[in-house]
């Protein structure tokens, strides 16, 4: 099954969010400083993946080479081939 999210709904986070079905390791491979986001690519088991972070919060700082969890809420992916 392929399917596609936003990068916009795509969170990042240190550790695997509590009850986070939809959830896959990560690691950093590009981040890009854009105004009041991070663009942030990663590599995962389940292929490439793209999330959109905010700057200044203080939350997790994204890094190359950092290992970071990724998540989503279910409402969030659309299925592209069942």
């Amino acid at each position: 099954v392929q399917f596609a999210l936003r990068p916009e709904k795509v969170r990042m986070a240190e550790e695997r969010e509590a009850g986070g079905a939809n959830a896959v390791p990560a690691e950093i491979t590009l981040v890009t400083y854009e105004g009041a986001d991070y663009h942030v690519r990663a590599t995962t088991p389940v292929g490439p993946m793209q999330a959109i972070v905010p700057s200044g919060t203080g939350g997790l700082e994204p890094a190359r080479g950092r290992k970071v969890w990724l998540s989503w809420d279910a409402d969030a992916a659309v299925v592209l081939n069942p």
